[in-house]
């Protein structure tokens, strides 16, 4: 049960910054492109930065473990992660019907 507020925000940081690292990539053509020449496809490296990122924000954050309630963190990262999920849709509708 150590760090488990640590690994949540972990989480929940990692879920908007794909969110965001997704759709201004999709709005710039230069940015996809860098990300494409890093690993050879954009969404590996997405999942490159994000697994790094993951790691050093759990390692740098210090969050205190006292009256953890791991249901509560649980819900937390999956209504953040519907939350992002909807706005990456409601993008590519947006841009399918633009």
């Amino acid at each position: 049960m150590k760090r488990i507020k640590s690994m949540g925000f972990s989480t929940v940081f990692v879920v908007f910054f794909l969110t965001f690292i997704t759709i201004y990539a999709e709005l710039s053509e230069g940015f996809k492109n860098i990300l494409k020449s890093l690993s050879g496809h954009h969404w590996i490296t997405k999942s490159i930065i994000s697994f790094v990122l993951f790691f050093l924000v759990y390692f740098f954050t210090n969050r205190s473990d006292e009256k953890i309630n791991p249901l509560h963190e649980s819900w937390r990262i999956i209504w953040v992660t519907l939350l992002c999920s909807l706005i990456i849709l409601g993008f590519f509708i947006w841009h399918f019907l633009a």
